[in-house]
């Protein structure tokens, strides 16, 4: 159990660093440590989330836990189904931003509000079908090490998306306003 405690802290962590290393406060003053990472922070952001992602991933993967219930055919259809729909929601989310928006950070007023593609129905895909993919991995093994981190991911996506909002709201004002009353957040029509 003491495994699960420490995977539940990594994950934490991590959270907390992607967040913090997101604000604007984290680029301006890790960007001004020298012209290379000023130049690329978003790109050596995202490398720095991935390998940590992927690392921690990986212990979670290797940590002995115990399953909370025995999956049916019915469960394991349905994981399916949320998987399919988590990938082509994150695929579809993330082709609607052109290549140099995952690579350069654009400044304050150079960026548009992009309410086309899916963002017409849901103001975070990406988020959406990240929890979709979540909640279809611990589904498909339910193991309490998996359900930590369907939890945890879960607070963190609400987390960050009051923190996102925050931002986009400064940087885009009465857009975004109308634009937030709208769309909903998550799930079409629904949150």
């Amino acid at each position: 159990m003491n495994n699960h405690i420490v995977l539940a802290i990594f994950w934490v962590v991590y959270y907390a660093f992607h967040s913090a290393l997101a604000t604007r406060r984290a680029k301006r003053i890790l960007g001004n440590t020298s012209v290379i990472v000023h130049a690329n922070y978003r790109l050596l952001y995202s490398i720095f989330a991935a390998v940590n992602f992927a690392l921690l991933f990986r212990f979670q993967g290797l940590l002995s836990s115990p399953q909370l219930f025995a999956p049916k055919t019915v469960v394991n259809v349905g994981a399916l189904f949320l998987g399919l729909v988590g990938a082509l929601v994150s695929i579809g989310a993330i082709r609607q931003y052109p290549l140099r928006f995952w690579f350069k950070q654009a400044e304050i007023g150079e960026g548009h509000l992009v309410v086309r593609g899916l963002n017409r129905y849901m103001r975070h895909p990406i988020y959406s079908g990240f929890i979709f993919l979540t909640i279809a991995f611990f589904l498909w093994q339910p193991y309490l090490k998996h359900f930590l981190f369907l939890i945890i991911t879960m607070i963190y996506v609400l987390v960050s998306i009051r923190w996102e909002e925050m931002k986009l709201l400064e940087e885009y004002g009465d857009a975004y306003q109308a634009y937030r009353r709208r769309v909903k957040a998550l799930i079409p029509y629904v949150f």
